[in-house]
């Protein structure tokens, strides 16, 4: 299978824009933590700009919970695709042999630098985090570890036991990301006979009605994998119609394709609303009217979850928003997206709060704070770019040769 020939642009683009987002987050939970908690007495500007902005649809941009649930959504679509087009027994056992160390060694080198870090004292976070009034930047990188924890809390405890682990806070939802990506696989793979051209539209149906009982069931266990299956729902939906497509060879004509964009404008709009769902506090406004989930669910996961939905098929049916997301710098994102994640919290608690400690006295809390975010992303791309071509690139090849 060509990977390069299947890869769609506009994934690759979303799956960027998301990680930055996420950075965007865990920037304002250190520095403004207000817009995630909603608590007047973290708050930083005048009138409580803050508060407002917490439970704003604006939140879509930088709601963090929200953009794993895209991220892993992504995640999901993308292997169940790859599953749907895998045709030799080989693909399939390289898939699951190279998954745990595509993602684990890069985060092992991750993690090792962080260690040196701590040994050399090279966090100011606890100093900056009381000047900020933010115990997400105030409360981590405490303990200095040593060589066992490394290698236990990179290589078991992250993936295996979903424990946030010392050497970045951004870890917790790894395991989700490594146990979602298999159950994405065997979901793909009940669908799989299901796609051949020769099937009944029945069976095909039927698979259908299989996803919609495992996302249900997902999600009354309250469990983010449901995001996984909704990916692979939609992976397997438009599987589905690209075949109906070839077979008929028939193109839809102006008026369907103007629908198609309403239709995904439409989705859109849904995933702006429900992705600005507060993560930090209960909301207080219009919000509020959309707590009436029984008290099994996490309301914000099921919100952002829906959202994730939304937003991946709406960006499907609306062209135009796929191919913006397919320019070459958001199409860079996403190529260097897994490294963003894994070094973007090492920069903030690092070089970002020393930035911000060292120039806010003489230039104002809010100017020091708008120069932190401008070093956090451009240090954090500068070196997850480095760290993709020297580091995780390799592996792949070496991961390729290993396993084919």
């Amino acid at each position: 299978m060509n990977e390069k020939k299947d890869r769609i642009p506009y994934i690759d683009g979303l799956r960027g824009l998301a990680c930055i987002f996420i950075l965007m987050h865990h920037f304002l939970m250190g520095f403004y933590p207000a817009t995630f908690s909603g608590d007047p007495t973290y708050a930083h500007t005048q009138g409580q700009i803050e508060l407002w902005f917490s439970q704003s649809p604006l939140a879509f941009f930088v709601n963090g919970d929200f953009w794993v649930s895209v991220f892993c959504l992504v995640s999901g679509f993308v292997i169940a695709r790859k599953t749907f087009r895998m045709k030799e027994d080989r693909e399939h056992a390289a898939f699951l042999i190279k998954r745990y160390p595509r993602l684990a060694l890069p985060l092992f080198a991750v993690s090792a630098i962080v260690q040196i870090m701590l040994w050399c004292g090279l966090f100011w976070n606890v100093e900056m985090g009381a000047i900020a009034r933010s115990e997400w930047l105030s409360s981590y990188y405490l303990d200095k570890g040593g060589v066992g924890d490394l290698f236990f809390d990179s290589l078991v405890n992250t993936w295996f036991l979903g424990m946030t682990t010392r050497y970045s806070n951004a870890f917790w939802m790894l395991d989700q990301l490594f146990i979602g990506s298999f159950a994405a696989y065997i979901l793909a793979m009940m669908g799989k006979s299901s796609l051949r051209p020769d099937e009944e539209g029945s069976k095909k149906d039927k698979m259908i009605l299989v996803y919609l009982i495992a996302t249900v069931l997902l999600f009354c266990a309250n469990s983010r994998l449901a995001v996984f299956a909704i990916g692979t729902w939609i992976a397997y939906g438009i599987e589905k119609r690209e075949q109906g497509i070839a077979k008929s060879k028939e193109l839809a004509n102006a008026n369907s394709g103007k629908k198609r964009i309403w239709i995904g404008v439409a989705f859109l709009v849904l995933a702006f609303i429900l992705g600005a769902y507060p993560s930090g506090h209960v909301p207080t406004n219009l919000y509020r009217f959309l707590n009436i989930l029984s008290p099994r669910f996490t309301p914000m996961y099921f919100y952002h979850m829906i959202a994730a939905g939304c937003l991946f098929y709406g960006i499907y049916l609306c062209e135009p928003v796929a191919k913006f997301l397919s320019i070459s710098c958001f199409r860079f994102l996403g190529k260097i997206s897994y490294a963003v994640y894994l070094i973007h919290v090492p920069v903030i608690y690092s070089l970002t709060s020393l930035v911000v400690l060292k120039t806010f006295d003489a230039i104002g809390y809010h100017t020091a704070c708008a120069l932190g975010v401008l070093v956090t992303l451009v240090v954090t791309i500068v070196l997850s770019w480095l760290f993709q071509k020297f580091v995780e690139a390799p592996i792949m090849r070496a991961l390729k040769k290993i396993c084919g």
